[in-house]
């Protein structure tokens, strides 16, 4: 009988000993908030949550790159436009200087000038970090657009050229034995080129900010599923404890009921002899 006894407090301890071991694993998942905390609770899902987070980290790093540029183009736009007005009211001075007297023609000169040497400081110091946004001919910029890019086609290529061209820009300089009032047509070349920029830069800002919200969506959906993958379930878990606690105090009150028959049945023994 002390065998069987014995047998069945053997049993009850393993049962008590894993019961513990699931108690405690509970109470892991419901303090951090996390069901899989290594690749022991499930290899598979461990290797996709790892996935995840990589690929949200990348998408961040796109978004960042967007944002940034997006930026650049806003600053670009902005200067754009400031050159613009310029231009615009450097060809009206040069329409009113033929009808002007010679006093008024000496300001609408002077005054033309000053623009001049605003708009050419605009191209030249309008920047961001050390890339030129107004006068550059080639790419500013390849941004990926998906992880590892492996070509152009997944990648957006800013390019919205010159504000102005350089010939035009030097053209805006009365030539000798002429007045601002002889270069309208070259003021209407520069406006032409603006007007070129800041289109472009305004289809960039469309573009950067469509695939910044797309970035943005991927990054919400991956983050989702990351949390339907990784994170707790409280009100499972917490089923889990209760049905767990409940075993182990039932399994400790038969233990001890079980110890305690063991010690009378080995006291009768001890009597009976």
């Amino acid at each position: 009988m002390v065998s069987n006894i014995n047998y069945y407090l053997y049993n009850l301890s393993n049962f008590y000993d894993q019961n513990a071991i699931a108690l405690g694993q509970t109470l892991m998942r419901l303090v951090s908030g996390k069901k899989i905390q290594s690749p022991s609770d499930d290899v598979a899902t461990y290797y996709r949550i790892q996935d995840l987070n990589n690929q949200y980290s990348q998408y961040q790093d796109i978004k960042q790159n967007l944002t940034e540029w997006q930026s650049a183009m806003e600053v670009a736009s902005t200067s754009g436009g400031e050159l613009y007005n310029k231009l615009l009211r450097m060809k009206d001075l040069s329409a009113l200087y033929d009808s002007a007297d010679s006093e008024t023609q000496a300001q609408y000169t002077a005054e033309y000038n000053q623009l001049k040497a605003d708009v050419s400081t605009i191209i030249s110091t309008t920047s961001w970090g050390s890339t030129s946004l107004l006068n550059s001919a080639t790419s500013l910029k390849k941004i990926d657009l998906v992880p590892d890019a492996t070509d152009d086609t997944q990648r957006l290529d800013i390019n919205p050229g010159e504000a102005i061209t350089a010939a035009h820009l030097t053209a805006l300089t009365p030539e000798a034995g002429e007045d601002i009032g002889d270069v309208s047509d070259h003021i209407q070349d520069a406006i032409s080129d603006v007007q070129t920029f800041t289109a472009k830069v305004s289809g960039y800002l469309s573009a950067l900010q469509s695939h910044i919200n797309i970035s943005s969506t991927i990054m919400t959906n991956t983050q989702s599923f990351n949390s339907l993958l990784a994170n707790t379930n409280d009100a499972e878990e917490m089923l889990n404890y209760t049905s767990q606690s409940i075993r182990q105090q039932a399994a400790l009150a038969m233990l001890s009921q079980g110890y305690l028959a063991q010690k009378s049945i080995i006291a009768l023994y001890q009597f009976g002899r």
